[in-house]
Formats: C-alpha cells, sequence, structure tokens
C-alpha cells in the first residue's frame, strides 16, 4: 500500500492562508489602490459615494465631483474640481469647557464630513476624469465642501487656478451644481477686540458693544 506523507501543521497552515489569498483574488479581484481617484457624475450622490468608501474601511477617498453650472451659458462643460474627505480635527472625542469651572464636556458627533482640494499626484484614476477636449485639468487651488451625513446635502466653496470662487451644492436625491461664489467686500473699518469679563474673553465690536 502507498505510504501516507506526513505534513506538519505549519505547512498546512501557510498553505490556508496562501490559498485564502488566491481566492479573494479570483473572486473579488485586486482591490482598488487608496491612491484612486473616482469621478462623480452631477447627478451621482456624494453623500452616497462616501458612506460606501468609509464603511468599506477608506476613510480618505479621493473623488473628482463634476457639478453643473449654472450661471456660465456659454460654458457647457462640468465644473471639475479634485477633492479628498479630510480629517476632522473636532470630532466625538473632542471636549470643551465651560468658563473656570473645569468640567470636560464632550463634543459629541457632529454628523458632517468635509472635503478639501486634493494636490496629491495620483497614479491611477479610476473612471474617466477630465474629459475637456483633452485639455488639461485645471488644478482646484481651494475647497471646503461640507457633506450633512443626516440630510446629505452638500454645501460649499471651491476655486481653480485663475477662476472665480464657485458654489456648490447638491441636494438629496438632487444633481450637483455649482454657482459664482458672491465676492468677498470687507469693512472699511474693520475691527475686532476682546473684552475681559468674569466668564471668559468675549469679542466685541466697533461700537465697544460685547456680541454673545
Amino acid at each position: 500500500a502507498p505510504s501516507l506523507t506526513r505534513i506538519s501543521f505549519p505547512v498546512l497552515l501557510l498553505a490556508y492562508f496562501q490559498l485564502s489569498r488566491l481566492v479573494v483574488v479570483v473572486v473579488g479581484g485586486s482591490p482598488r489602490p487608496r491612491s484612486a481617484r473616482r469621478r462623480l457624475a452631477p447627478n451621482q450622490s456624494i453623500h452616497r459615494y462616501l458612506r460606501e468608501e468609509n464603511e468599506a474601511g477608506n476613510m480618505q477617498p479621493r473623488l473628482t465631483v463634476s457639478a453643473m453650472k449654472v450661471d456660465d451659458a456659454d460654458d457647457d462643460d462640468d465644473y471639475e474640481i479634485d477633492l479628498v474627505q479630510a480629517t476632522a480635527a473636532v470630532n466625538s472625542k473632542t471636549t470643551y469647557s465651560i468658563g473656570h469651572l473645569g468640567v470636560k464636556l464632550p463634543i459629541g458627533d457632529l454628523r458632517v464630513k468635509f472635503l478639501v482640494q486634493d494636490r496629491s499626484p495620483l497614479v491611477e484614476d479610476e473612471g474617466i476624469a477630465h474629459m475637456n477636449k483633452g485639455a488639461k485639468p485645471t488644478p482646484t487651488t481651494f475647497a471646503l465642501i461640507s457633506v450633512d451625513e443626516d440630510t446629505e446635502t452638500v454645501n460649499g466653496i471651491a476655486k481653480k487656478q485663475n477662476g472665480k470662487a464657485m458654489n456648490i451644492q447638491q441636494l438629496i436625491g438632487s444633481t450637483a451644481f455649482a454657482a459664482l461664489a458672491d465676492d468677498f467686500v470687507p469693512q472699511k473699518d474693520f475691527a475686532c477686540q476682546v473684552t475681559d469679563e468674569p466668564r471668559g474673553r468675549r469679542i466685541m465690536d466697533d461700537e465697544g458693544l460685547v456680541n454673545e
């Protein structure tokens, strides 16, 4: 009778892990690299994409948001900006104190995510981005966009190189729009001061009134 070859447990364990990796590659395919950027059409939900990426373990997804222009009838191209989900400095673990009581209270879950401009070089773009007649995409120089987790509303502002600031908005189940933002005109004689009171430092306006 043919003899059976003994295989040690470590060898079996190693073979099991190698087989598991093979099954993942065959069934699921290679995972999308973290550096890949996803392009979202104006009718695709920004909130849904961030939720799906976060649930998959990617807390800093990169994306190109395409929004329909509403103020430029002569330009049919969508307004495209490169964004990345930012790590919030204030989160559910952040605490604050009231006056001189010294009691630290949790800030709680803000239920909002933030997107900022993405300037990182990417090796791979997922999908087809920047189809503007083969022209080189204009860099996004500034962007700050909030995504409300409860209402799924997207609001923010973005600016591209040599361009004007644009308001970005997407309501739940709606298309993403980009509209020209109002120019910021600072007050002629603007001043900001503070005053010391028993309850702490407060902002004082130009007429010496304390703002609550």
